[in-house]
């Protein structure tokens, strides 16, 4: 019926409504039970917390935070490894950062603008995935923030870097980030 009045092209874009399997990321891209999966294991997924280890990786077994410092001019400082691209052992094969702490920020009253990179080599290849605005009327506070990446395949190195109105300013922060099973 609908493939008479031209909305549908063909067969392919009808079974992409709700014909398909439901497999997680391997199912049926950009079909309607995929997305509402998706979106409905993104706010029901279980999300750790994640600072550096030792190498500057991402580690669920440490306390730890990254400390960040902007360049000069609002320039961007030095990026740091979040993660190495190695499997963090749960089985994920894309991830994505929802939250951050903040523990102690060197500016207040300031802009601080924060970006994420992915990669497989090196930072001076890697591809810009997205970044975000926060402003600290006062000191850091102890609540996460709320933001949303783009997901990353796990097997990428991902990088961050910050920036702020103040010269050499800095923070210090961790993430809560969500991984997904294929």
């Amino acid at each position: 019926m609908f493939q008479k009045f031209g909305l549908f092209h063909s067969k392919s874009d009808t079974d992409k409504i709700d014909r398909k399997a439901v497999q997680g990321l391997l199912g049926t891209p950009d079909s309607l039970a995929y997305i509402a999966d998706e979106v409905h294991k993104h706010f029901h997924n279980n999300e750790y917390w994640f600072g550096p280890d030792g190498a500057n990786s991402i580690s669920r077994t440490t306390a730890n935070f990254w400390g960040l410092t902007a360049g000069t001019s609002f320039g961007w400082g030095t990026e740091a490894l979040v993660h190495d691209g190695s499997d963090p052992g749960l089985g994920w094969v894309k991830m994505d950062v929802r939250k951050m702490l903040i523990k102690g920020v060197t500016a207040v009253n300031t802009l601080y603008t924060i970006q994420w990179w992915e990669g497989s080599g090196t930072f001076g290849e890697a591809t810009y995935v997205s970044e975000d605005e926060i402003y600290f009327p006062a000191a850091a506070k102890s609540d996460p923030v709320e933001i949303m990446t783009p997901r990353v395949a796990v097997t990428q190195k991902v990088w961050h870097r910050i920036r702020c109105e103040t010269n050499g300013a800095s923070l210090d922060i961790r993430y809560g980030i969500h991984g997904y099973i294929g």
